[in-house]
């Protein structure tokens, strides 16, 4: 049985990713049944279609990095900031077998990455299946008056529809909680890139004066999409399958149900603090400020007297600490090895990297912040010199000239966590 909880495209992007950075005949020269049968984790249709169209997982390639760079933006101020492995197929690790808000996201932004890089490739005339949009022909209207279809029309039905084929293929080979996630949040993530879809025209008149307009659709960067699922992603909604197996229920009765629109996950997110080496870590609870509390709100511990530093907190710097999963403080009468083995029994896998080295921002309050990004470790740093450009000039005719000039500055990056010494005892 399939892995439904692997990435939709993690093969892809070290398969097919690769050999997008060849010529662009390198697929078929190699023959496309040799490239996609060497593609770890596809499932029959998603391999069927890969030999019937090779052009198009090339271009599936040339996307795949497309969106992964967009997540890592996305990210880039988070502790979880959207890495990827380099010997590792399923490209983010095991962060991805929990059914998080983290997983959902990467699960709609691949694919709305599929259908974006499929759709600019049609447009460039790159694929023999596809081309320009065939329905935009003949006239039309809009609020300011009528016009005439012309140029090219970004085909992103066909995106869409190819993208659902592929990527859900998957997915619908295993029938599963996970993989109805799955599959609504890739639904999710391909009606994002349609829905900034823009209209773009050209005027035609004596001194332009737009008597006659020519106008195509295309499609917006794919940092909006990037930039609305990211919205998505802080709004996304825990959800349980409902008792027929079909559709979800919202996991608390306080929030509204979740629309077609909304991403949704299972599973709170792991603690991304401490660099995962045997996949075993704790959550957030009893960790410092409330923005790491995963919207269970805080509290001042009454047992910081007794247990001025829990286990799961190298260090405590701050009076407040987050509420646990269920329920809030520290359990008072556990005996050491009772304790050891309570917060034990709390860890799960988390596929994190970490956050010791990852540069912080000394003057932020905000997630970038070296309080929160270094999860209360403190922070290194180191002053280094950069080169930049400056003292530019415009030169008739047509150059800008700069200067290069040396420029001092702070670093600050996170310190790595100390060892816990109460780990090692029984």
């Amino acid at each position: 049985m399939e892995n439904s909880t692997l990435p939709p495209l993690s093969g892809l992007v070290r398969g097919v990713g690769k050999a997008a950075g060849q010529s662009s005949g390198y697929i078929g020269a190699l023959g496309a049944r040799v490239i996609c049968d060497n593609i770890p984790g596809l499932v029959n249709k998603q391999r069927q279609l890969c030999q019937r169209y090779p052009d198009i997982m090339q271009s599936v390639g040339e996307g795949a990095k497309e969106w992964i760079r967009e997540c890592q933006h996305q990210f880039r101020h988070h502790r979880w900031n959207c890495s990827t492995l380099d010997r590792d197929h399923t490209v983010f690790g095991r962060v991805m077998l929990r059914s998080s808000r983290e997983a959902a996201f990467v699960y709609a932004i691949s694919s709305a990455g599929v259908v974006y890089a499929i759709t600019r490739a049609c447009s460039q005339g790159d694929l023999k299946a596809c081309s320009c949009d065939p329905l935009k022909r003949g006239r039309s209207k809009d609020e300011r008056g009528e016009f005439d279809w012309g140029g090219c029309s970004d085909n992103i039905n066909y995106g869409i529809r190819f993208a659902k084929a592929f990527v859900d293929a998957k997915e619908k080979k295993v029938k599963d909680a996970r993989a109805l996630m799955n599959l609504h949040n890739n639904r999710c993530g391909r009606m994002a890139v349609k829905r900034f879809l823009k209209l773009e025209c050209k005027c035609h008149g004596v001194s332009g004066s737009c008597t006659l307009r020519t106008c195509w659709l295309a499609m917006s960067d794919f940092r909006k999409t990037g930039d609305y699922l990211r919205k998505k992603y802080n709004g996304a909604i825990q959800v349980t399958m409902n008792q027929d197996g079909t559709g979800f229920t919202v996991a608390n009765k306080n929030f509204r149900k979740p629309t077609k629109t909304d991403l949704v996950y299972f599973e709170n997110s792991p603690d991304y603090c401490v660099m995962d080496k045997s996949a075993a870590f704790g959550g957030h609870a009893a960790a410092p400020r409330c923005g790491t509390c995963c919207d269970r709100n805080d509290e001042v511990s009454p047992l910081r007297q007794s247990y001025p530093r829990p286990p799961s907190q190298g260090v405590d710097t701050h009076s407040y600490h987050c509420y646990q999963l269920r329920g809030g403080g520290w359990r008072k009468h556990l005996t050491k090895a009772e304790e050891v083995r309570t917060t034990r029994s709390r860890f799960l896998p988390a596929g994190s990297l970490g956050t010791a080295g990852r540069v912080c921002n000394k003057m932020s309050r905000g997630t970038d912040g070296c309080e929160v990004m270094c999860c209360g470790r403190g922070y290194d740093t180191m002053r280094v010199t950069r080169v930049t450009k400056c003292e530019c000039k415009f030169h008739w005719c047509c150059a800008v000239r700069c200067k290069e000039c040396e420029d001092t500055v702070d670093v600050h990056t996170c310190k790595a966590p100390k060892r816990a010494e109460w780990l090692d005892q029984t």
